[in-house]
């Protein structure tokens, strides 16, 4: 017997976004390993590693977790320029000399 799509086997089971046990056990453990860890105690252990490039590696991998990624963007260019710099540039001068004048 063949499931139909978008139809679940199980529909009384578990709820989009609900972590399974296992990631659900771990996040239990990390949480309670990191319970009493202050601010200050993880910048003094920050600051006590030699390796300039290994804090950076450290702090750029706890960033993932506090900052939103950000998604790429591909550049287009085949659009037609607004103006050239040329244009650009003696508008700006006619502005300078307006303001100059005024």
């Amino acid at each position: 017997m063949a499931f139909e799509k978008g139809i679940s086997g199980n529909p009384h089971g578990r709820k989009p976004g609900t972590a399974n046990k296992a990631t659900q056990t771990v996040r239990d453990k990390f949480a309670q390993l990191l319970d009493g860890y202050s601010l200050e105690q993880m910048q003094a252990d920050l600051l006590a590693i030699d390796s300039p490039k290994e804090r950076l590696s450290i702090l750029a991998g706890l960033a993932e977790f506090v900052t939103p990624k950000l998604s790429r963007t591909a550049l287009n260019n085949d659009a037609e320029p607004i103006c050239t710099v040329e244009d650009a540039r003696a508008a700006l001068l006619r502005r300078l000399i307006a303001q100059r004048s005024a």
